[in-house]
C-alpha cells in the first residue's frame, strides 16, 4: 500500500470498503456459512490485500486438522461438504444462466417491457430456458442485489454502476 493513499488495489477501492466487506464475510463464517472463509480468501488474492488475522488462524486450524489426520477429507477439514440431494448439475447452470437472466429481462424492462410470463417465456427461450426456471433466475438475482448482497459489496460497485445515456 502506498503510504499517500487509503487505497491497497489497482481500482483504487478504498480500504475502509474491502475492511467491511472482509468483516462480513468473517461474520458470516462465524455464524457457520464455512465456504465464507474460501470467499475471504479469494477476495484478498483478487484485490491484492494481506489476508486479516482471523483469516489466517481460521484458515490454519482447519488446514492442520487435515495435515495431522484429524480427519479424512479437507472437506471435513474446513466442514464443507456438498449439500444432499442437490445436483450439482442444476447448480452450474444457474451459475451460468442466472445473471445473463437478470441482465436481459432488466435491460428490456427499462426499454418499456413488462416483468411478466410472456417476458420470462421470451428471455428463456432464447437461453434455452422454460420460463419458471427463467422467473426463478430471475428473482433469485433480484433478491440478491436489492436484500442480500452485503453492504460492503453494494459499495463497492456502486462507483462502478454504468448507466446507459442513450436516447430511449
Amino acid at each position: 500500500m502506498n503510504d499517500d493513499s487509503d487505497t491497497n488495489d489497482l481500482l483504487g477501492i478504498p480500504d475502509e470498503i474491502h475492511n467491511l466487506h472482509l468483516e462480513e464475510l468473517q461474520i458470516r463464517y462465524e455464524r457457520g456459512d464455512k465456504v465464507a472463509l474460501f470467499r475471504a480468501i479469494g477476495y484478498c488474492g483478487k484485490n491484492n490485500l494481506l489476508l486479516p488475522e482471523w483469516l489466517i488462524q481460521s484458515f490454519c486450524d482447519s488446514w492442520y486438522k487435515w495435515v495431522r489426520y484429524d480427519v479424512k477429507t479437507l472437506g471435513e477439514a474446513f466442514e464443507i461438504e456438498w449439500p444432499k440431494g442437490k445436483s450439482l448439475a442444476a447448480a452450474k447452470k444457474k451459475r451460468n444462466k442466472e445473471f445473463e437472466v437478470y441482465t436481459r429481462i432488466t435491460r428490456l424492462h427499462e426499454g418499456g417491457e413488462s416483468i411478466d410470463e410472456a417476458l420470462f417465456q421470451k428471455v428463456g427461450h432464447d437461453l434455452g430456458l422454460g420460463k419458471t426456471l427463467t422467473s426463478e433466475y430471475y428473482y433469485s438475482v433480484k433478491q440478491l442485489i436489492e436484500h442480500g448482497a452485503p453492504f460492503g459489496v453494494k459499495a463497492l460497485l456502486a462507483p462502478f454502476v454504468v448507466t446507459d445515456f442513450r436516447e430511449k
